[in-house]
């Protein structure tokens, strides 16, 4: 009799383990004190894993956006560490890194902590072909990239020429000259702005700013004198997860890729005198890659295609004051980057909608506002 209930037993448990699904294994929770935060304020961090999930090391990665990509600090970690903290620097994307040790299975999650400053700058974009540029679209559980992406900027500024603003019909005088003396040729990414496209499919930025850029037979028609720019640290993700924080909820991203740097500019020509402002291009790209994609350059009939359906507002506030700003919003714009001849194989991103409200910062005194904590 015992053996027969012994047997039952064990053939209800077998039962039972075939029926119920493993338990899932990974990060349960990541959170940070707050998500918003002043320079040198103390953030701290706190993370669990799930149930039978067995971590041989961890690590946490500081991933803040720059003009020459992504600069990462780590942190190492003990085994059995579940908290850590930082002094907020400026905008980061903080990744938590985590090793398995069965098959040394990979975990990794990311939240973002962002600046107390209420300016902001968003971009929603579509693309049937994700992968290039790559600019931080979800993947789902399959792991296919999604067409569309809402990109919220960590990263923003807009700079004008301080002698250019002057004359702007002069476009000898339109050049962003602190960028240039701050950011020497062949070290910052962002300002390459043309990419050319190699044999083997790769993609390279040719050296050098090219901000402005000048539409090619035409210099007056890509010249300019105002740059509205927005940079981000991206990443793929399959899953996001809500946590409470001091200020608010913690948002952080499950089963991450590795970050990535994006951006978009924006080069426009303005007239203070008749306080007007005219869009000549809007380019937008992830340097890792190698690729930019713009408008104008490739599209001579409108920033928004043949069919004009785009709409635009964008003013500067306050010029004359110490602390000018410029806001707007772009919508139905579209960039493109032709592979080769064939128009079907072109890279087209629609540009849905980007709103923006920052300072407006002249280019002689750019290099010192962007080295203030609370302007990063």
């Amino acid at each position: 009799m015992k053996k027969i209930l012994s047997y039952l037993a064990a053939f209800h448990l077998l039962i039972f383990l075939t029926a119920c699904p493993p338990l899932p294994k990974g990060i349960k929770s990541f959170s940070a004190s707050q998500m918003r935060a002043a320079p040198n304020e103390r953030i701290d961090l706190t993370w669990t894993y799930e149930e039978g999930s067995t971590i041989t090391r961890q690590i946490l990665y500081l991933h803040r956006f720059s003009f020459y990509g992504i600069q990462k600090d780590s942190i190492i970690l003990e085994r059995s560490t579940r908290t850590a903290n930082f002094n907020y620097a400026g905008a980061v994307s903080v990744q938590l890194v985590a090793f398995e040790e069965e098959n040394d299975t990979r975990y990794s999650a990311i939240l973002e902590v962002k600046s107390e400053r209420p300016q902001f700058m968003n971009a929603t974009l579509r693309s049937s072909s994700p992968a290039l540029p790559y600019m931080g679209y979800k993947k789902n559980q399959s792991g296919a990239l999604e067409e569309t992406v809402n990109i919220d900027f960590t990263n923003y500024i807009a700079f004008y020429n301080n002698s250019g603003i002057a004359n702007p019909q002069n476009p000898r005088e339109i050049a962003i000259d602190d960028i240039v003396s701050a950011f020497e040729p062949g070290n910052s990414n962002i300002f390459r702005g043309i990419t050319r496209e190699q044999n083997n499919g790769t993609f390279t930025l040719l050296q050098g700013p090219m901000f402005p850029l000048n539409v090619a037979g035409n210099i007056d028609g890509g010249a300019s004198n105002l740059i509205i720019y927005g940079g981000a640290i991206v990443y793929g993700y399959t899953e996001t997860k809500n946590y409470k924080s001091d200020d608010g909820e913690t948002i952080f991203y499950n089963n991450t890729d590795e970050p990535q740097p994006v951006f978009i500019a924006i080069p426009c020509m303005y007239f203070p005198i008749i306080s007007q402002i005219n869009i000549t291009d809007i380019q937008l790209g992830n340097t890792l890659q190698g690729l930019i994609t713009a408008s104008a350059l490739y599209n001579s009939v409108s920033l928004f295609g043949s069919g004009n359906t785009g709409v635009t507002s964008v003013q500067v506030n306050d010029f004359q004051s110490s602390a000018p700003t410029v806001s707007g919003e772009i919508k139905g714009a579209q960039a493109i980057f032709p592979r080769g001849t064939d128009v079907q194989s072109s890279i087209v991103v629609d540009i849905d909608a980007i709103r923006f409200n920052m300072d407006l910062v002249a280019d002689n005194a750019l290099f010192n506002y962007l080295s203030q904590p609370q302007n990063r």
